[in-house]
């Protein structure tokens, strides 16, 4: 049995409830490996039928499988910025997606990297957030989401590389949360000598680099800004490749030499 967060959005893509809901997998064993046979879910929180914003159908499920829709970040609380683009049970692309896509202004990614090339569901699932926002000209979340991704992949290398038997490198134990980025990157200066193995990239360059990214998310979190300039976005996006490029092949070295 696991814990996870789970979302009710409509078609459009509004997100309207937010659980914590019991899910587990049933099996069936062969004697060589484990088939699954069904999800066995917790009855939701009740949610409107039809969307009070716009009027169309209000989801749980995905309608291809079934499956739970899974916020895709499991350690935040639920926003639109939590909504999945494609179900984590049969990966088919859900109906909103198509409808947020249609509303798009601007060309390219924000983060120039292909989702298929980096592993598991959250980072390309997050990535592919990122370069919808950007696209549809939502510059402001494009550059808090960015901000987000940098912490988690900051969070994530730390713990590869010393584990939960060294918790208190990536983890406050008084305040029960992880570290955020400004921690985070005094914990990756303090423990450079044990992280250089994994890049050749490490070094106070690239510390200014998430400095400024964190800067860049934190105004647009908290400041009333006029409108980026598309010359300083296009900047920050160069600024944002480079610094997850360089994050990601850390984080796979980290998992690679560890596990």
């Amino acid at each position: 049995m696991r814990e996870a967060h789970t979302l009710a959005v409509c078609e459009n893509g509004h997100t309207h409830v937010y659980n914590r809901h019991a899910i587990s997998s049933e099996t069936e064993s062969t004697g060589t490996f484990e088939i699954k046979t069904g999800i066995v879910i917790e009855p939701v929180a009740e949610f409107p039928d039809y969307c009070s914003d716009c009027g169309e159908k209000v989801l749980n499920l995905c309608p291809e499988c079934s499956h739970p829709i899974e916020a895709a970040n499991q350690k935040t609380a639920g926003d639109e910025s939590d909504r999945p683009n494609f179900c984590s049970g049969c990966g088919v692309d859900f109906p909103w997606t198509s409808t947020i896509e249609s509303e798009v202004s601007r060309d390219g990614s924000f983060i120039d990297i292909e989702e298929t090339e980096v592993e598991g569901q959250f980072y390309p699932d997050l990535i592919s957030e990122i370069n919808l926002s950007y696209r549809v000209q939502a510059d402001h979340a494009t550059l808090i989401l960015n901000r987000k991704l940098i912490e988690s992949l900051l969070t994530d290398i730390l713990k590869a590389e010393f584990g939960y038997e060294n918790v208190d490198v990536f983890f406050d134990g008084e305040r029960s949360q992880f570290y955020g980025l400004k921690q985070l990157i005094k914990r990756f200066k303090e423990n450079e000598a044990e992280l250089s193995k994994h890049s050749g990239s490490l070094g106070e360059d690239l510390y200014r680099q998430i400095r400024v990214l964190k800067h860049d998310g934190d105004a647009a979190a908290h400041v009333i800004e006029d409108t980026i300039q598309e010359e300083e976005l296009q900047e920050k996006s160069g600024t944002a490749t480079r610094v997850v490029k360089v994050l990601l092949s850390m984080r796979e070295s980290a998992w690679t030499m560890t596990n």
